[in-house]
C-alpha cells in the first residue's frame, strides 16, 4: 500500500520519496535521537498511541486538510 502511495505522490508532485522500513521497536528510540539532531526523516508514519511522545519531542503532525 505505501508503495502505491508513494509512487501516486512522486507521480502528481514529481517529488521522490526515498522510503525506508523500519521495525516499530527500533523507529522510536531512532526518532528520539536522530531528529533532534537535525538528522530526522522528512516524514515519519507512527502509531497514533505513540504519536504524543514523538509530537513533545520535536516532531509536528500534518495538518489533515
Amino acid at each position: 500500500m505505501m508503495d502505491d502511495l508513494i509512487g501516486q505522490f512522486t507521480k502528481e508532485t514529481g517529488i521522490a520519496i526515498e522510503q525506508q522500513r523500519i521495525v516499530w521497536a527500533d523507529l522510536y528510540p531512532k526518532l528520539q535521537v536522530s531528529t533532534p539532531a537535525g538528522e530526522g526523516p522528512d516524514l515519519a508514519l507512527i502509531h497514533t498511541s505513540k504519536s504524543r511522545i514523538c509530537i513533545r519531542r520535536h516532531l509536528e503532525p500534518i495538518d489533515p486538510a
